[in-house]
């Protein structure tokens, strides 16, 4: 079988796609009239095999005899054909993604330069107009805007150093300014991802970038428009000291307040980190944003910003499983399984994410043997591992007790060499602290309440504890303690600031 990257490509074609593609190569081959007839003889027997190319007859040797019956075999002969028509497949595919209507304002600005260079200056000054209203009209509040207001002043700057008769700034300061508000809001927008970044990979952060950072964070003024100022608030909530709830609701409403201004592309990165930042803040134990962040992701998921191009991200996916199960809407979460299952970014032949999530679904429906069953052991992700290993002791713990056990005391000694894996403290700090306390919860004498207290004092000052609520829980049930009880401790307990301690297991 045909083992190009010409057929590679072809295979994800559409039909529509794949004859668009057929009509266009007689045009682009029409100056080499024997490439022509040869790709077109090709294409002529590709179409019958259409959409999959691989028939056992799909071979060199076997469409060479069927292009050229009266000559021997060349060898190669096929493999050019097919390099002339993947020069025509590339040019036909940039060609049709050029001229999308989403690309408008780039055709207006290509119009204006060609008037430029030919000296057609009524003309220009026409074009130029189009693409002035064609800005103003299209072009909400987006990072995208203010590249293509920069484009705007720098071609009018352009234009005006043609004619230059000094005595005015030929638009420079404007040129200047848009370049600067394209540079910060852009630069906002890599380093909030790059916080993120932070947050679950330990990074020595580079000696020109944490001096940028620290340029902007100081920085007081700030340009007067949604975009920027939102951006620039956000960025500077990440990089504080220590973020808070307060700086979760300042964000929330600086996101909620623009809505009306943003496009889609924005309002999708601005929903994404709005969650992220509720994650974080809920993993250092403020539970109440639980049920913030189901609400949010319901509302992402209503909307769209859930999605992107219609599929969803394996991370968006597994964390809208998990938080909707941690709130206790179980149905919730089958029927957003059943929905979105097939629409997994990454989902692997064997559904592995679908797996695991439907595994903690099983879990939270009290089907424990079962959830064991389902839990994937070829996850990649490190990530997804040592959640997968959690699950699984929990799993255990209700199901078979002596297992769960050996379960904790192996996850303990893999979570140990975590930092292997250089990541951060706070992510070594998650895991270990549930090694640690559902070891500590497995050795309790049953109904022993001053050995519960303790326990539960223990997991509610540490600040980064995976499972938190169930570790509460199962505490509480070993110490026949009320909830009651439980809720008083954890109040009155303030949280330590923790290092991670690679050998800890007391």
């Amino acid at each position: 079988m045909l083992k190009s990257n010409f057929v590679v490509i072809l295979r994800t074609l559409t039909r529509e796609e794949f004859n668009s593609f057929v009509e266009f190569v007689p045009w682009a081959l029409h100056q080499e009239p024997s490439k022509r007839e040869e790709a077109v003889k090709l294409l002529d027997i590709l179409i019958g095999y259409f959409p999959e190319f691989n028939h056992p007859s799909l071979t060199s040797k076997k469409i060479f005899k069927k292009m050229f019956p009266d000559k021997d075999y060349v060898d190669l002969k096929i493999d050019k054909i097919m390099g002339s028509l993947t020069k025509c497949l590339r040019m036909h595919f940039l060609t049709l993604r050029y001229l999308e209507p989403k690309n408008e304002f780039d055709h207006l600005l290509e119009i204006c330069q060609f008037h430029k260079e030919k000296g057609l200056s009524a003309r220009y000054q026409q074009s130029f107009r189009q693409l002035e209203n064609h800005f103003s009209q299209n072009h909400p509040h987006s990072l995208d805007q203010t590249y293509k207001n920069y484009q705007i002043e720098y071609e009018r700057l352009d234009w005006q150093s043609m004619a230059n008769d000094h005595k005015t700034d030929i638009n420079l300061a404007n040129t200047v300014l848009a370049l600067q508000r394209f540079a910060d809001v852009n630069m906002f927008d890599l380093l909030i991802r790059y916080a993120l970044q932070l947050k679950f990979v330990k990074l020595e952060i580079p000696a020109q970038v944490h001096s940028k950072i620290q340029t902007l964070f100081n920085q007081s003024e700030v340009f007067p428009d949604p975009l920027y100022q939102t951006y620039h608030a956000i960025f500077k909530i990440f990089y504080a000291p220590k973020v808070t709830h307060r700086d979760f609701g300042t964000c929330l409403t600086l996101i909620r307040a623009n809505e009306k201004v943003f496009d889609y592309d924005t309002l999708y990165t601005l929903h994404v980190t709005l969650r992220n930042l509720c994650i974080i803040l809920i993993n250092q134990g403020d539970r109440d944003l639980k049920y913030t962040l189901f609400e949010l992701q319901k509302q992402s998921i209503e909307s769209g910003f859930q999605f992107y191009k219609g599929k969803i991200s394996t991370s968006s996916f597994i964390s809208v499983v998990i938080n909707a199960l941690e709130v206790k809407e179980i149905e919730w979460t089958h029927d957003f399984i059943e929905a979105h299952k097939d629409l997994i970014i990454g989902e692997t032949t064997d559904k592995i994410y679908f797996r695991f999530c439907w595994a903690q679904y099983l879990y939270h429906h009290g089907q424990y043997e079962q959830a064991l069953d389902f839990i994937p052991q070829n996850l990649k992700e490190i990530t997804y591992i040592l959640a997968a290993r959690r699950l699984e002791i929990k799993a255990f713990y209700e199901y078979d007790f002596e297992v769960s056990v050996f379960k904790a005391e192996a996850f303990r000694t893999y979570v140990s060499r975590l930092p292997n894996y250089n990541f951060p403290k706070e992510t070594m700090n998650y895991n270990m602290n549930f090694a640690r306390f559902i070891i500590q919860i497995q050795q309790m004498p049953v109904g022993v309440k001053e050995r519960a207290y303790r326990v539960i004092e223990r997991i509610a000052e540490r600040q980064y504890v995976s499972d938190r609520e169930w570790l509460y829980e199962k505490a509480r049930l070993r110490g026949n303690l009320e909830p009651e009880e439980v809720e008083t401790i954890v109040q009155q307990t303030p949280v330590l600031e923790e290092q991670f301690e690679e050998k800890e297991g007391k």
